[in-house]
């Protein structure tokens, strides 16, 4: 449900659009459509020439070694930083796991001691009944 609500408001918001377009329309059409050049060509002039002498004076393969030169540099830099930091949760895991297994094997022989234990001659008639059947 929540999930219709963007959808028609939008819906409403382009009908809303086009209802003001189309009673405007009338009003647009008939203006008159001057024609001038957006740009004045004195401007037009000195922009070509200066984007051509900026072009001149800045050699592009030299600015792109030197960017790839940089970004080279500071991937090798992130490389080593990620690596360091795998390094370092590799060995907080390990630490948690071997304090993890220490903890359920002790855990699991304390159960075991706490049981009551057979005798030994029973457990073992047990079994030798066991492998008679």
């Amino acid at each position: 449900m929540y999930n219709l609500i963007p959808h028609f408001a939008l819906i409403v918001g382009l009908a809303g659009v086009l209802v003001i377009v189309s009673r405007k329309l009338p009003a647009l059409s008939a203006l008159e459509v001057e024609e001038r050049p957006l740009i004045p060509l004195k401007a037009k002039i000195w922009c070509e020439n200066f984007s051509r002498r900026v072009k001149e004076r800045l050699n592009a393969d030299k600015i792109q070694m030197f960017l790839l030169a940089r970004l080279e540099k500071f991937l090798r830099r992130f490389r080593i930083v990620t690596l360091k930091v795998d390094n370092g949760t590799f060995s907080w895991l390990k630490k948690i796991r071997e304090k993890s297994v220490m903890a359920s094997s002790a855990a699991y022989w304390s159960v075991l001691g706490a049981k009551d234990e057979t005798p030994a001659d029973e457990g073992e008639t047990a079994v030798r009944e066991a492998e008679d059947i």
